[in-house]
């Protein structure tokens, strides 16, 4: 999973779960869903 902004920096799933943790939310899911492209959602608690 990358996450992509406008200046052209690519963030990997394990960074973005790292900053998800260090704000504080758990229970991190990633769904994986199934359309033309692959698409993937991460989900938490708080």
């Amino acid at each position: 999973m990358l996450l992509f902004t406008e200046n052209g920096r690519t963030y990997s799933f394990q960074e973005i779960v790292g900053w998800l943790k260090e704000a504080g939310f758990y229970d991190l899911t990633r769904m994986d869903l199934t359309f033309p492209r692959a698409i993937y959602v991460l989900t938490g608690r708080k």
